[in-house]
């Protein structure tokens, strides 16, 4: 169906009064509001062959701290790639990725 797919980031808390977990989305400036994108096709270090879909997200912690984020794409001109973008800072804001060039 149609409609546009974006990555997100959430947060697991502990809720104080019986120690159950809750999913919490980011929120902040940065994330333009509560809930709000950390990257959306087509957007940002995200090219223009992401600009039908992205999802699928694989999140990897590397030894330096910085993260790399493997994604599952699709444009009208593509079929199914995976595509990958790095955080050298860790920091999951949108602001903080960048695209690896397949070269």
């Amino acid at each position: 169906g149609g409609g546009t797919h974006r990555l997100g980031v959430a947060h697991l808390v502990e809720n104080d009064e019986d120690g159950t977990y809750s999913w919490v989305k980011a929120e902040g400036p940065e994330f333009e509001e509560r809930g709000g994108p950390m990257l959306g096709p087509g957007e940002g270090p995200l090219g223009p062959w992401t600009s039908q879909v992205i999802g699928t997200p694989f999140l990897v912690g590397m030894e330096d701290g910085s993260v790399r984020l493997y994604y599952v794409t699709r444009s009208p001109e593509t079929s199914h790639a995976i595509g990958l973008v790095v955080s050298d800072s860790g920091e999951l804001k949108p602001s903080s990725w960048k695209e690896i060039s397949p070269n």
